[in-house]
């Protein structure tokens, strides 16, 4: 249930329903591995570390993939880069084609200013995969950071502009686009993309912020007012 409570963008729900069934089944792997999803996908990293770290704790012996996957995804998230590095580089001995390992590992790289080496893992993931979200979003990082934001903003808007957005990725689409100086732009795509997705919280919630970095305040506070009423849904 808590999966269906996720989809929806129930996120408090689905959090409030996993600590109580964990808090019934203590020893259940598979609830706690779900919890440390959760936890992950709401943005909550220590959370989700901690519960990554306990479960690869207890069995390491094992070390199930998936565990040192997320347990490493959330270092990096925590610019703890040196560890991530170690755990992806251990996972890719067994997975080397792998792209949440391969896309973990260009993070890490390009952290270390080895931009093309970044590239050409990010490129591997691609192949595996040619439309893995994190993936793509990593590649304009690495545009960003060889000063390409034209090129970024076009890579970022392959995850952004769609029903099933990457999250991350319209937030530094938006930044980029605000460094360039191209904020109108940016409100036009949003201005029709939440009318194509009346039911996107984020694409209103950016038009609104948008609207009213530009003064726009007829746009802004209907726009804003229709986020905030949507989230308190989900929330």
């Amino acid at each position: 249930r808590s999966i269906q409570l996720e989809k929806s963008q129930r996120y408090s729900d689905a959090l409030r329903l996993m600590h109580d069934a964990r808090r019934k089944h203590p020893q259940d792997r598979g609830l706690a591995l779900r919890h440390a999803q959760l936890f992950e996908n709401t943005k909550q990293f220590p959370q989700a570390i901690g519960v990554y770290r306990s479960l690869v704790a207890s069995q390491p012996e094992t070390q199930e993939a998936n565990l040192v996957i997320g347990l490493a995804r959330c270092l990096l998230k925590t610019s703890q880069y040196e560890q991530a590095a170690k755990l992806f580089t251990q996972v890719q001995a067994k997975l080397p084609r792998n792209p949440d390992v391969l896309v973990g590992l260009a993070g890490c790289r390009r952290h270390k200013g080895a931009l093309n080496e970044a590239e050409d893992l990010v490129r591997q993931a691609h192949a595996v995969n040619a439309d893995f979200k994190p993936a793509t979003h990593e590649l304009a990082e690495i545009q960003i950071a060889n000063k390409n934001d034209e090129e970024a903003v076009r890579t970022l808007e392959r995850n952004a502009l769609r029903e099933d957005l990457h999250g991350d990725s319209l937030d530094l689409w938006l930044v980029t686009l605000k460094r360039l100086q191209r904020d109108r732009y940016a409100q036009e795509q949003l201005e029709a993309f939440a009318q194509k997705f009346p039911r996107k919280v984020e694409f209103i919630y950016a038009l609104g912020v948008i609207a009213q970095r530009a003064g726009e305040i007829s746009i802004a506070r209907p726009a804003l007012q229709k986020a905030n009423d949507q989230a308190a849904i989900a929330w």
